[in-house]
């Protein structure tokens, strides 16, 4: 084994409802030996990266949480922000967050048949091994940006909604918005009434 590596049992890769469910499940098999790795530096997943403008849950909510752990959500169609509210709810009363290391990207997972170990290794450096990998890291956390010829030479704020600037003004600006998915339909009704002017390409 590699010295400057850390051991468990099981990592699972990702903080959002699959990674929590997974440590819950683990816990309930009474171990404790496992780390939960998210590259953002707060848990989350998908609810902690896309916090646009009218994000929120496009199923009714109620499909949406564990049926072992109720919460008082006050939409049938919850907002982001109280999603998150439900996933550090579901963290602090598992108590899973000492068991959580945030920044850590994983970039390399291989295994070693002669060990029958996993040997894992994060961007920032650290290294893990693991009997087992829970990978729950979901697609829609990776945002999808599209190359646009001259995208490069806009002189604009430009962002990805799942990666929003929160620092960028937008009441009174031109904004455009290019797709019509459904982050669109969330994000153009919520700041139509803004924006001086709202241009939706399709």
């Amino acid at each position: 084994m590699q010295d400057d590596a850390q051991y468990f049992e099981t990592v699972i890769i990702g903080t959002g409802f699959s990674g929590l469910l997974a440590a819950i499940r683990l816990k309930k098999e009474k171990t404790d030996d496992f780390v939960l790795l998210e590259r953002e530096s707060d848990i989350g997943g998908t609810w902690q990266n896309n916090s646009y403008p009218g994000a929120e849950v496009d199923v009714p909510t109620g499909l949406y949480s564990f049926s072992f752990v109720p919460f008082k959500f006050k939409k049938r169609y919850a907002p982001q922000s109280e999603l998150l509210d439900y996933t550090n709810f579901i963290t602090d009363k598992f108590e899973i967050r000492s068991n959580t290391r945030t920044n850590q990207t994983v970039t390399t997972i291989t295994y070693n048949e002669r060990e029958a170990l996993w040997h894992v290794e994060v961007e920032s450096g650290e290294r893990y091994i693991a009997r087992f990998i829970i990978d729950t890291s979901g697609v829609l956390a990776n945002p999808k940006t599209p190359h646009i010829s001259g995208a490069e030479y806009f002189q604009g704020n430009l962002f990805h909604t799942a990666q929003w600037d929160h620092n960028v003004p937008y009441k009174g600006k031109a904004v455009g918005v290019i797709g019509s998915g459904c982050s669109a339909t969330q994000v153009v009704p919520a700041i139509a009434n803004q924006v001086k002017k709202l241009t939706v390409f399709m």
